[in-house]
């Protein structure tokens, strides 16, 4: 299967980026959870000039500039807006909830942000992972003169 530039799927893409940065408007950014996906997400952002406020992962706490879930204690969803960046987790809500965070106003699960419901468990780690899922692409199985790449947004 040959994949070529398709501006459709970058526009749905990056339409939706952009969704997320306009829902975010000016407030700072928390992200939730440091493992691939999270660090796509860093990516993203600073690829479009945005910035990451605070990075919590109870599994990487201690690493630098990681910190504990307990700063959502001392935010305010007037002055953040969370990304969680792993799949729905009640725990989780239920402390963004207690602090007058709202779902889809001041907190999006980036999995179904960009996949709808139907993409949880679906990896969001690269721009390989995303054409994968949304027009079904098998990059294992490409030999590298059947794919062709667009000049950036391909590959990461």
């Amino acid at each position: 299967m040959k994949i070529r530039y398709n501006r459709d799927i970058w526009e749905g893409f990056y339409g939706r980026l952009y969704e997320l940065f306009s829902l975010i408007g000016g407030r700072k950014v928390i992200l939730w959870g440091y493992g691939t996906s999270g660090r796509f997400v860093e990516h993203l952002f600073m690829r479009n000039n945005r910035r990451i406020t605070s990075i919590i992962d109870t599994h990487n706490e201690g690493e630098e500039h990681v910190e504990s879930p307990r700063i959502i204690d001392d935010s305010d969803p007037l002055g953040c807006f969370v990304i969680l960046t792993f799949d729905m987790d009640k725990e989780v809500e239920k402390k963004l909830y207690s602090n007058a965070y709202k779902k889809d106003l001041d907190f999006v699960y980036i999995r179904a942000f960009f996949y709808g419901n139907n993409g949880l468990g679906k990896p969001f780690d690269s721009y390989q992972r995303y054409l994968e899922y949304i027009i079904g692409a098998d990059f294992v199985t490409c030999k590298d003169d059947d794919l062709i790449r667009s000049n950036q947004d391909a590959v990461m």
